[in-house]
């Protein structure tokens, strides 16, 4: 089969690129020929492979008009069977998604619903941020009347101005109704597909297929490399993010004062200096360790060295990889209870659910599992026994292709 996949970013190694490249690896194995056209730009010094193709970025009408014949050239060239659309709000025009699904059978893989907020997803305050309400809680709402309820609209009006919300809202809705033109879509979790479900998408054309990147050799994920880690070390990797939930970790260290431990944050991003900052205030330096963003391979390193894996995002998170990757090596989670996260973390049993924003219960749970080892290894070999159903791609590969054969018929 010849299938042509359309991703915005594609040379990062976010959750969303590192499993559509594994994705496409097992379609090239079993034969398939594929093809990727991505949005992002290309760094100088990169030469892309067969079957890579950049045609630049495009957002609105006049992006989408300037890349429409480079498209058109591009997809005739390559002549695929089935188009699978991954990220494309960051920087594909709904011009092109509305072309692209009136030419040829089209599969959409959900991974988040950012594109339909009629607020930013870049905003520089949590109030502003899609999906969060102006408490600076979760949002599980449609796009639509309800946002004005909420005083959403308010937010984003006030900030961006009558005419340039408008044309937020106007952008939202055509994004929304291009989107609707795909025969197919995979939701990565559940809650997804609810979310998609209440934005307007027809239930019949959605189905939950939870992501399953490959897993690295390199963890060696055997018995007696994932049953023991430190006593005492709690792990947070990830973006440093106030939707992440770092500055409410870094409060709930603040309260196990008293406790033996040691953090180590794996990650970066544009709070991080923020992010140190409430550490040196907190007088934590001594016992949080910032080490940046670190490769697949010093991931697993630090999943097995970890006692306890903290997951406190505070944004309705699509599913949230991190956890259960740190399951495979038996480490109980403990993290906030929003969006999909309780579709993979069993309160409990694998580790622990806290209601969102709970700094206080985020911290008697970490500390529970500090203090009670047999609790930490029981948790612990849970996760392992529950994590290993979450992972395959074999098997999601052929899940996808099924997809495709429903699109195509």
């Amino acid at each position: 089969m010849k299938i042509l996949h359309i991703q915005g970013e594609y040379l990062t190694f976010g959750g969303a690129e590192t499993y559509l490249r594994d994705l496409m690896g097992a379609q090239m194995a079993e034969g398939h020929s594929v093809s990727v056209i991505y949005g992002a730009d290309t760094p100088p010094d990169y030469t892309p492979a067969a079957g890579e193709h950049f045609l630049g970025p495009s957002y609105g009408l006049r992006s989408g008009i300037s890349v429409w014949n480079r498209f058109r050239h591009t997809v005739k060239q390559i002549d695929p069977q089935i188009i699978h659309l991954h990220v494309t709000h960051y920087h594909l025009s709904p011009l092109i998604i509305q072309y692209l699904a009136s030419i040829r059978p089209t599969v959409q893989t959900v991974h988040d619903t950012l594109a339909f907020c009629f607020k930013e997803p870049n905003a520089p305050a949590l109030a502003e941020w899609a999906r969060m309400l102006p408490d600076g809680t979760a949002c599980y709402h449609g796009a639509g009347l309800k946002c004005f309820g909420t005083g959403c609209s308010r937010t984003f009006v006030r900030k961006a101005g009558v005419a340039r919300g408008a044309a937020r809202i106007a952008s939202v809705l055509w994004r929304r109704a291009a989107h609707r033109r795909v025969r197919r879509f995979l939701a990565n979790s559940e809650f997804i597909r609810e979310d998609l479900v209440r934005n307007g998408f027809p239930s019949r054309r959605v189905r939950t297929l939870i992501l399953t990147p490959s897993i690295p050799g390199s963890w060696k994920l055997d018995d007696e490399t994932t049953s023991d880690g430190e006593a005492s070390m709690i792990l947070y990797a990830g973006k440093i993010s106030t939707l992440k939930g770092v500055p409410q970790l870094v409060e709930a260290l603040a309260l196990l004062r008293d406790k033996h431990w040691r953090a180590v944050i794996a990650g970066n991003g544009v709070e991080l200096p923020a992010v140190q900052a409430t550490v040196r205030a907190r007088g934590l330096e001594d016992r949080v360790e910032f080490v940046g963003a670190v490769s697949r391979e010093q991931l697993g390193d630090l999943y097995r060295s970890a006692r306890i894996v903290a997951f406190p995002s505070i944004w309705p998170e699509p599913f949230g990889l991190v956890g259960p990757e740190a399951m495979l090596f038996g480490k109980p989670v403990v993290g906030f209870d929003v969006g999909g996260v309780k579709e993979w973390l069993a309160d409990g049993e694998t580790g622990f659910l806290v209601p969102a924003g709970d700094v206080s219960g985020l911290a008697e749970r970490m500390s529970r599992l500090l203090r009670d080892d047999r609790l930490c290894r029981q948790l612990g070999a849970n996760a392992r026994k529950a994590s290993k159903r979450l992972f395959g791609m074999e098997a999601h590969a052929a899940k996808v292709l099924d997809a495709y054969a429903e699109a195509c018929s």
